[in-house]
């Protein structure tokens, strides 16, 4: 060659590792893994009151969808709920302003996305729904004559980076991106 030419040869992509087992999927098919979690939006097919949308929800072994963060809303927004308004967990049925998600541990607000002058309980609002631009609403449950159906998210927590995923034990996939890799000391 020339000096001013080179020839480069590309390196061979090494082999995955042949010991490594394969991931154990956690979701049940037609749900969405993502992080510690599988969702799926209206999985009885259709659209439903708040109430009914938990109840159904429970069918599933899963609770509406609890939001903890900006990056969590905004995945849910728009690649569970499509960009349409959908209930999400949160309430205050309890309580007037004591905002808490429906799963078993009652678990308190933190993060929140309501929209400038929510949550204002107009006429006993008690719900929450995301709407379509990621922003949240109070809105009626779906009791005493007031019957908003609309589209829902359920969600399964999925027990992952345990250790336990994977056939031997031995490994995890705590790297998330669908890979065993071989456990941390100590776990």
């Amino acid at each position: 060659l020339d000096g001013e030419h080179e020839l480069l040869l590309a390196a061979p992509t090494p082999a995955p590792p042949t010991n490594a087992p394969t991931l154990k999927r956690s979701c049940p098919p037609g749900w969405t893994e993502h992080e510690d979690s599988c969702y799926q939006k209206n999985p009885g097919g259709q659209k439903l009151t708040r109430n009914d949308a938990q109840n159904a929800c429970r069918s599933f072994g899963a609770n509406l969808v609890t939001i903890n963060d900006a990056t969590n809303n905004e995945y849910i927004c728009n690649q569970i709920c499509g960009k349409v308004d959908c209930w999400i967990g949160l309430h205050d049925k309890i309580h007037e302003g004591n905002w808490v998600w429906e799963w078993a541990d009652g678990g308190h607000l933190g993060y929140h996305a309501f929209s400038s002058w929510e949550p204002n309980d107009s006429g006993g609002e008690d719900c929450v729904h995301l709407k379509n631009g990621g922003e949240w609403n109070d809105h009626k449950c779906g009791h005493r004559g007031y019957n908003i159906r609309m589209n829902y998210v359920c969600e399964k927590r999925t027990g992952r980076h345990n250790c336990q995923n994977c056939p031997d034990g031995k490994w995890s996939d705590d790297n998330s991106n669908g890979e065993c890799v071989p456990c941390p000391a100590g776990h």
